[in-house]
């Protein structure tokens, strides 16, 4: 038991461990049943494991990586890009996929581009909606 505060691995919970049920061998921790469960924790013959212990789920920092990586942009990129987007939609504008993550902004009045940026091949079309 601790009575030092602990964060949930799963929904970021701020918790004290008082019980000391939810905690897989890997060192990853939850706040209630609920989060271990919907993180993959099960407990074992001879110990406990879950999703990401198992490589069944990644960080999201590790997702990160690989779709910088893969992109071929830093963070320093993706940062000014996400930056670009925000003010961009601030204006009014729309930021729109097209197969890509593209982009490129319209007037909402008139089809006039102002601006575009294509950081890489992303798979799934759709609208950005912030």
């Amino acid at each position: 038991m601790s009575n030092i505060p602990l964060v949930c691995d799963h929904c970021g919970k701020v918790f004290f461990d008082y019980h000391g049920s939810n905690w897989c061998d890997c060192g990853a921790k939850w706040c209630s049943e609920t989060c271990a469960e919907l993180d993959g924790y099960e407990k074992e013959n001879f110990g406990s494991s879950c999703n990401f212990c198992r490589g069944e789920d990644f960080e999201d920092y590790e997702l990160l990586n690989f779709v910088i990586s893969a992109l071929g942009v830093n963070r320093e990129d993706l940062v000014a890009f996400y930056k670009e987007s925000r003010d961009q939609l601030k204006k009014g504008n729309i930021c729109k996929f097209n197969g890509r993550i593209n982009f490129s902004s319209y007037t909402q009045t008139v089809d006039t581009v102002i601006a575009g940026v294509t950081l890489g091949h992303m798979p799934k079309i759709g609208v950005i909606n912030e």
